[in-house]
């Protein structure tokens, strides 16, 4: 948040911790299915229920991970 200068508010944190999930799966869904290759159909259909489960609630706390960042 102090590198890029982004301001304290709640909403700049956020749109931060958006871009950054985004990123992320823009990345999982290039590189790995074009890796495995594997459509995403195919993709989402072998992913086990609960560690798949877990794993996007996982990416969903990250986006929320900025929040958390106290800045003076």
């Amino acid at each position: 948040m102090r590198v890029l200068s982004l301001s304290s508010a709640w909403a700049s944190r956020l749109g931060m911790g958006l871009i950054g999930m985004g990123l992320l799966v823009a990345a999982e869904f290039t590189i790995v299915l074009r890796i495995r290759k594997m459509s995403l159909r195919e993709y989402l259909q072998t992913r086990d229920p609960v560690s798949g489960a877990i794993y996007y609630a996982l990416i969903g706390l990250f986006m929320f991970l900025p929040l958390l960042v106290e800045t003076s």
